[in-house]
């Protein structure tokens, strides 16, 4: 059984006075449902991308509705109710408009089914070492070999208390953390020559403790259960929102 205090902890399950007094067959059924979730949203992106690309806004909208039904089962109230409204107001939408709402929701829909996923895998929430103090200034070290993705991190953190370091290799942040200490890791999956996971095997062996935030494209189990068995914490993907971002570190540093 999934531990309900850690899906409490997700925003957009309304799960107050709902689910923490369920006796085993209420629970049982509502891990059904979101297990439908979980496996049904890939599907429903990859048919609401090809539907947007093909300018199908009947298909589009059928299969938000449906999305719609299983967020309800699931307590994601807001979300549903969001997606219902605008859903609703699609035929009077210009196309970028359209366009920008469906990478938005498909963001969050992610986002959701991931978190519940690291609530369902994650045994404990595990506590990590604090390596600075409280008032020094925090350390992120973010590897991605795509130069952008590293450039809008920057920007989005910008003005926040924390020193960003980017670089575009594992061997850069071998090199990094040689005589560092960061007090965050967020490190892209797929890289070449050598991938997130291994990464995350040759930082342990460094003797670094702090958290990693891996990112991701996927939020199917299979990858979701590998990246927290490889010792992850947690997940963003990299069309995230600041807001998003920042509820991420915050919850480690």
């Amino acid at each position: 059984m999934m531990l309900i205090k850690n899906l409490l902890n997700i925003a957009e399950l309304k799960l107050v006075g709902k689910i923490e007094d369920t006796d085993h067959e209420q629970t049982a059924q509502y891990e059904r449902d979101l297990d439908m979730f979980i496996c049904d949203l890939p599907k429903s992106i990859k048919k609401s991308n090809e539907a947007l690309e093909a300018r199908d806004y009947q298909t589009l909208s059928k299969t938000f509705v449906e999305v719609c039904v299983i967020l309800d089962k699931i307590y994601a109230d807001d979300l549903a109710a969001e997606c219902r409204k605008n859903i609703g107001n699609i035929d009077k939408m210009a196309y970028e408009e359209i366009e920008r709402y469906i990478n938005n929701i498909i963001e969050t829909l992610s986002m959701l089914s991931i978190d519940i996923q690291v609530a369902r895998y994650k045994k404990t929430s595990t506590e990590f070492e604090k390596l600075s103090a409280s008032n020094e200034v925090k350390t992120i070290l973010a590897v991605d070999d795509m130069p952008l993705f590293l450039k809008n991190l920057k920007s989005m953190l910008q003005d926040m208390p924390y020193k960003i370091v980017c670089v575009a290799s594992a061997t850069d942040a071998l090199r990094f953390i040689e005589n560092r200490q960061p007090d965050l890791f967020i490190l892209d999956i797929e890289m070449p020559v050598m991938n997130g996971y291994e990464l995350v095997d040759r930082i342990r062996d460094n003797g670094q403790k702090a958290p990693v935030i891996f990112l991701t494209g996927s939020t199917s189990p299979e990858d979701v259960k590998k990246a927290l068995d490889k010792g992850a914490s947690d997940f963003i993907i990299k069309t995230i929102r600041r807001e998003k971002l920042l509820d991420k570190i915050k919850k480690y540093i």
